[in-house]
C-alpha cells in the first residue's frame, strides 16, 4: 500500500436527502469500510438508519474521510442548568492510504466549526460524542479535541458521569455495574478483516493501554462512550 504524505485536502458536506441519494458517497464508503471490515453491508445499513449529515475529506477528487452525525437527532438538556447540545458522531472512516495526513483530525475540526455556527440561535454549549473500541481513532480525536472525558488517565468529573449517563439513555444504552461509567457492551463485537487485526496490533501504546485499563475487550463487544466540548466544563458545573 502506497502512503501517502502532505497532500492538499479539500472539505464538504453534504445533508438528509442529498446524504441519503449520494451514490458517489455511499459507493466510496463502501470501499473505505471494506479495508478494515467483513460485515460491510450491515455496518454501512446501520450508518445510513442512524446518520443524517457527513462531513468529506477529498484529495483532489477522491474521497479520503468520512465523518457522520445525527444532526437531526440532536438532543438538549441541562447540567447544572447550562443547556447542553449533544450531536452523535455517528462514524468515521478514513483511506488508510492518508492516514499521515491528519484526515480524521482535520475533520473532526472542520465539522466542529460548522456545527457551533448552526446551533449559534440555540444560545448552548456544543457537545459532541461517539463510541469506539478503537485506539487509533481515540488518538486521533485526543489530538484535536480540547476537551474530552474520559481523561487519559480513565478519570472524570462528576458532570461528566452525569453527561455519560444522559447519552447512554438517548442511545438506549444500560449501564451494568461494576463497570466504568463511560463503558458499555453492545453485545455486537466487530467482525475485522485480517488486515485490520494486524494493523491494530500495532495501535499505539498509550490508547491501547487506556482501553485495557477501563476493561474494553473489543472481541467481546466492549465500547466506549466519549464526549468532547470545544471549551472544558465551567468550574461548578
Amino acid at each position: 500500500m502506497e502512503i501517502m504524505t502532505d497532500v492538499y485536502l479539500t472539505f464538504d458536506f453534504c445533508q438528509d436527502e442529498t446524504f441519503q441519494t449520494n451514490a458517489e458517497l455511499k459507493n466510496r464508503l463502501y470501499d473505505l469500510i471494506s479495508q478494515s471490515y467483513i460485515n460491510v453491508k450491515e455496518l454501512i445499513d446501520r450508518i445510513y438508519i442512524v446518520n443524517d449529515i457527513a462531513f468529506v475529506a477529498r484529495h483532489q477528487e477522491t474521497i479520503v474521510g468520512i465523518l457522520f452525525y445525527s444532526f437531526g437527532h440532536r438532543n438538549t438538556f441541562y447540567i447544572n442548568d447550562e443547556k447542553i447540545t449533544a450531536i452523535y458522531n455517528g462514524y468515521a472512516v478514513t483511506d488508510l492510504s492518508y492516514r499521515n495526513n491528519g484526515v480524521l483530525q482535520k475533520l473532526i475540526q472542520f465539522s466542529t466549526t460548522y456545527f457551533c455556527d448552526r446551533i449559534k440561535t440555540d444560545h448552548a454549549r456544543l457537545l459532541l460524542y461517539a463510541i469506539t473500541s478503537n485506539p487509533f481513532a481515540l488518538r486521533a480525536y485526543r489530538k484535536v479535541c480540547p476537551y474530552l472525558e474520559p481523561f487519559e488517565n480513565g478519570s472524570f468529573t462528576d458532570n461528566g458521569r452525569q453527561i455519560a449517563r444522559q447519552l447512554k439513555q438517548v442511545l438506549g444504552i444500560n449501564r451494568q455495574d461494576g463497570k466504568h461509567p463511560f463503558t458499555f457492551n453492545t453485545t455486537l463485537p466487530q467482525r475485522y478483516s485480517d488486515f485490520e487485526q494486524q494493523n491494530l496490533r500495532q495501535a499505539p501504546e498509550k490508547e491501547r493501554s487506556f482501553l485495557q485499563a477501563l476493561g474494553v475487550d473489543e472481541q467481546a463487544g466492549d465500547r466506549i462512550i466519549f464526549f468532547w466540548l470545544t471549551n472544558p466544563l465551567p468550574a461548578g458545573l
